[in-house]
């Protein structure tokens, strides 16, 4: 029996996948490697747009910044990679460490009517020593 034409596979993508194994990459022809790379496209994406909100300016905040802590409103599905990304991009520093608080918000009556405010998330970047950021 003979295969049928459409998955017969040419010499030179035969040749090109045993080059891209030997070298310990996947196949460049790969559907897998095309949506990981869209992944990872849109995750700079993100990154770049909107992970960031505010700095968050408090006393507390003020005192920690002395000592090369900053404090930043972020995203609520935003991670601790996205975060550092995002502030290294924007302020061009280097980020050490990151810390996240997710904030619940506060139940409020108005009138004879109960509502919650919005849930936030706050993040904690250390940076290098040395470095600060301007706000």
């Amino acid at each position: 029996m003979k295969p049928k034409e459409n998955t017969k596979v040419s010499e030179t993508e035969l040749a090109k996948s045993k080059a891209a194994l030997s070298a310990g990459k996947k196949s460049t022809g790969s559907k897998k490697t095309a949506t990981a790379e869209k992944k990872e496209e849109k995750q700079l994406k993100i990154d770049a747009s909107g992970t960031l909100l505010a700095p968050h300016v408090t006393e507390k905040a003020m005192r920690e910044s002395e000592r090369g802590a900053y404090t930043f409103l972020v995203r609520t599905d935003a991670t601790k990679p996205q975060i550092g990304r995002a502030v290294e991009k924007t302020y061009g520093v280097h980020v050490m460490a990151v810390r996240v608080v997710n904030v619940a918000g506060k139940k409020v009556t108005l009138g004879r009517f109960r509502g919650k405010q919005q849930n936030w998330r706050k993040a904690v970047v250390s940076l290098k020593k040395g470095e600060t950021i301007e706000f």
